[in-house]
Formats: C-alpha cells, sequence, structure tokens
C-alpha cells in the first residue's frame, strides 16, 4: 500500500498540488491508489532563489527533500549549499536532473525568460 502519509506531507512542504496531482495521473494512479512521491524517491528542481524562493526552497530542504537549485544570481542559489541543495549552472541542467521543477519567479517577464 503506497505510503499517502508521506505524500501529504510533501504538499505541506509547499509542493503545489497541480504537481504531484499531475504525477498521479501520468502514472494512472488517481483515485484510491496513490504513487506517493516521497523525499526519499525524488529529486526537485527549484528556480528562482529569492525572497519567497529561497524560504520555500529551505523547508523542503529541511523535510529531508533533494534539491537542485537555479537563480539567474548564482550566489543566491549558491547559499542553499549550506542547507543541502545542488547548484545548477543551468535550467537546461536542472531540467535533466530533477524529477520535479517548481519555479517562484517574480512576474510574468521572468516566467517567460525561462
Amino acid at each position: 500500500m503506497p505510503n499517502i502519509e508521506e505524500t501529504v506531507r510533501l504538499k505541506e512542504a509547499l509542493l503545489p498540488e497541480f504537481v504531484w496531482r499531475r504525477k498521479l495521473e501520468v502514472h494512472g494512479r488517481i483515485g484510491n491508489e496513490m504513487n506517493s512521491l516521497t523525499n526519499e524517491n525524488i529529486r526537485l528542481g527549484f528556480i528562482g532563489i529569492g525572497n519567497m524562493g529561497s524560504r520555500i526552497a529551505r523547508r523542503l530542504l529541511e523535510n529531508g527533500y533533494q534539491l537542485i537549485a537555479y537563480d539567474r544570481t548564482r550566489e543566491t542559489a549558491e547559499a542553499l549549499r549550506n542547507y543541502g541543495a545542488a547548484v545548477a549552472d543551468s535550467i537546461a541542467i536542472l531540467a535533466s536532473e530533477a524529477n520535479v521543477i517548481l519555479s517562484c519567479l517574480a512576474n510574468d517577464e521572468a516566467v517567460m525568460s525561462v
């Protein structure tokens, strides 16, 4: 039986519902069966390590999730190394190494540039 508590914990660690629900849909597991996304079987990519993004990323790291970070200001992403994050040199590298990608960007222009 899949571990529902781990899936809820992931959601509570600020992973948007649509991300884990979409992953479950892809694997045909919507309904009573759930394919758990745990800190042991998933690597998160995080784009946008600003005021809000850094706090979300730190919380995920503190909850034991593997995280690879990218920010256009590399020093901002590098600060997450102290919490256990890896830092990607590009969005392409982040995308190739992450199972799920999250973003926390300031405005439409920043979103379009990604």
